[in-house]
């Protein structure tokens, strides 16, 4: 498609026996958050996990820019732009809030080296670490272990990393997963943020938290879309409705 930032051609992926994706077809456009929804086992971890490179497809391509990157690792698509989160937190313990963040900044600039010392920051890095923080909501936490922080603040840590990296793309595996109330709105209030400055990939089962977000929602069943479309009309799709909604959102 025409001006997507990233695409997905004819993406599958097999498991053995089992299509985990089948034949998808996606477009992302720019400064837009598309949600992809779907019963579990429905294929969209293996979706994401083909965007990001950590599958390589059976058959299909992904484009990123118009440019096929569907051979590129991992840390050559974060430099081309593209970053994730995870269903299960995955900061570093035993290290700082502001050091996490040093790793996804010196990711990004390439200095390997530093990555896993215990970091000083120069004033470059921390203008930038300060500047994710109070993005994120966790100024006032930037000098506590990373382990020590809620299960919320953990999410928003997680943000914060993937933000690090400067992506124009961001992949979100299920955000809002085990929050309570508060923290399920705060990271509401915080993705509805980004899409003015990236694009967006967001998987989650938190059908009002999609429905306020989403520009544009895919929904995934048995490895395959059955619908893309705007939020209204795939709240109204019949198909949708008999295979997911019905259940997830009546």
């Amino acid at each position: 498609m025409a001006d997507a930032i990233v695409e997905g051609r004819g993406l599958s992926k097999r498991f053995g026996g089992i299509a985990a994706n089948s034949a998808i077809d996606f477009a992302l456009m720019p400064r837009e958050l598309h949600a992809v929804i779907g019963p579990n086992g429905g294929g969209k971890t293996t979706f994401l996990s083909t965007l990001f490179g950590e599958l390589t497809p059976d058959s299909g391509q992904v484009l990123l820019n118009g440019t096929d990157v569907t051979r590129l690792s991992v840390p050559e698509r974060v430099r081309h732009g593209l970053a994730r989160s995870y269903q299960v937190t995955s900061v570093f313990p035993g290290f700082s809030v502001l050091e996490n963040l040093a790793f996804g900044i010196r990711a990004r600039t390439r200095t390997a080296s530093r990555m896993w010392r215990k970091a000083v920051l120069d004033a470059q890095e921390m203008d930038l670490a300060s500047a994710l923080l109070r993005r994120v909501g966790l100024s006032g936490r930037s000098g506590a272990d990373a382990a020590s922080l809620s299960h919320g603040e953990q999410r928003q840590l997680e943000v914060a990393l993937a933000l690090s990296t400067s992506p124009k793309v961001l992949l979100l595996d299920e955000p809002l997963a085990g929050l309570g109330v508060d923290e399920s709105r705060r990271m509401v209030d915080l993705v509805s943020t980004l899409p003015g400055q990236l694009a967006i990939v967001l998987v989650e089962h938190d059908m009002d938290a999609v429905f306020a977000l989403a520009d544009r929602i895919s929904v995934l069943v048995e490895g395959r879309v059955i619908a893309s479309a705007a939020p209204a009309d795939i709240r109204d799709d019949p198909l949708v409705q008999r295979a997911y909604l019905g259940e997830a959102h009546p």
